[in-house]
C-alpha cells in the first residue's frame, strides 16, 4: 500500500498546525463513519484538544481539504470526499460557515435553501464512502477512538450508584424541566411525569408526550455529577430510547421515540467522543429560568 507519511507536514508547514490537522481527520472520518452531521465547530475545537471558542479551526479544516485534494490528486482518487460539511455554525442554520466555499466554489452566495443542499450532498457522499479507514493508513493517521476507561471502571465499580436517593439540585431540575420542556426545545406537550416507570422497571427523571404521539425520555445531570455519571447518563438516554422502542413494538404504537441527556455542566473530552459514537443528543450548560 502507497503512503505519504509527510503529505500533511507538506500542506501545514508549521508544529502546531501539524499536530492539530492530524487529529482533526481522524475525529472528521469517525463522525462521518458513524453518520454525525450535527457537530459544530466548538464540538471540533473540543475534540482536538482546544477551547471551544478556538478561533482557528476554519484555518485547520482548510488544511484538511487541502489535505485530502493532494490525497487525491496523488491517488487519481477523486472519489475521497470532503469532510468540512460534516462541521455546522451554532445557530438556527445549522450549515457550515461560509468558509465551506473553499471547499465548494459560489457556496457563501448561495441562499440558506441551496447552501442546505448542498452541504447534505457533500455530506451524503462522506458518510457513503467506505474506505476511509483506508485514508488514515494512506496518511499515516490512527483512528479516533473514545477514551472513557477511567469514568467506566468507576460505574463498573458500582459504588456511587444505586442508594442514598438524590441531591436537591438533581431534584430541582428535573422539576423545572418538567414544568418547563419549551427551555430544551420540547413542545405541545399533552402528557408529562417525573419518574415514569418504564416496563423494564426503570424510572426516568422526566417523561413528555407530544401531541404527535412522540415519547421522550429526559436523563438530567446536575452540576454536582461527576464525568462518570455523566457518561452512566449517556448510556441510560441509549437504554430507555430502546425500551420505548420495544414497548412501542408490542403495543402496536408507531409514533417517534426520543431521548435527550440534560447537564448544567460540560462534558468532558471523552463524554463529548461517547455522544458522538451513540447519536445521544445532549444539552450542555443549561442553566433554569
Amino acid at each position: 500500500m502507497v503512503t505519504f507519511p509527510s503529505l500533511i507536514a507538506d500542506v501545514c508547514k508549521t508544529e502546531k498546525t501539524i499536530d492539530l490537522v492530524s487529529k482533526a481527520i481522524p475525529v472528521l472520518i469517525r463522525w462521518a463513519q458513524s453518520g454525525i452531521t450535527t457537530n459544530t465547530y466548538g464540538d471540533l475545537s473540543q475534540e482536538i484538544g482546544r477551547p471551544r471558542t478556538f478561533m482557528y479551526i476554519g484555518e485547520v479544516l482548510g488544511k484538511v481539504e487541502t489535505v485530502l485534494k493532494k490525497l487525491r490528486k496523488n491517488l487519481s482518487q477523486d472519489k475521497i470526499p470532503s469532510l468540512n460539511a460534516l462541521v455546522k455554525k451554532t445557530g438556527k442554520s445549522d450549515l457550515p460557515s461560509d468558509g465551506f466555499d473553499f471547499v465548494s466554489k459560489g457556496y457563501e452566495n448561495l441562499p440558506i435553501d441551496l447552501k442546505k443542499v448542498v452541504a447534505e450532498a457533500y455530506n451524503q457522499k462522506a458518510i457513503e464512502y467506505k474506505h476511509w479507514d483506508l485514508v488514515l493508513q494512506t496518511l499515516c493517521l490512527q483512528p479516533s477512538i473514545v477514551n472513557s476507561e477511567v469514568d467506566e471502571k468507576l460505574i463498573r465499580s458500582g459504588k456511587h450508584y444505586g442508594s442514598g436517593g438524590e441531591g436537591p439540585q438533581h431534584k430541582a431540575l428535573k422539576e423545572y424541566l418538567c414544568s418547563h420542556p419549551e427551555s430544551i426545545g420540547i413542545r405541545n406537550v399533552v402528557k408529562r411525569d417525573m419518574e415514569f416507570i418504564l416496563l423494564s422497571g426503570d424510572r426516568l427523571d422526566v417523561y413528555f408526550e407530544q401531541k404527535n404521539g412522540t415519547r421522550i425520555a429526559v436523563e438530567v445531570k446536575s452540576k454536582t455529577s461527576a464525568d462518570d455519571d455523566i457518561l452512566r447518563g449517556i448510556y441510560q438516554c441509549v437504554k430507555y430510547k430502546a425500551i420505548l422502542d420495544a414497548e412501542n413494538k408490542t403495543h402496536g404504537v408507531f409514533s417517534n421515540t426520543r431521548s435527550v441527556l440534560v447537564v448544567e455542566g460540560s462534558l468532558s473530552e471523552s463524554n463529548q467522543q461517547v455522544k458522538d459514537s451513540l447519536g445521544i443528543k445532549v444539552i450542555e450548560n443549561f442553566i433554569k429560568g
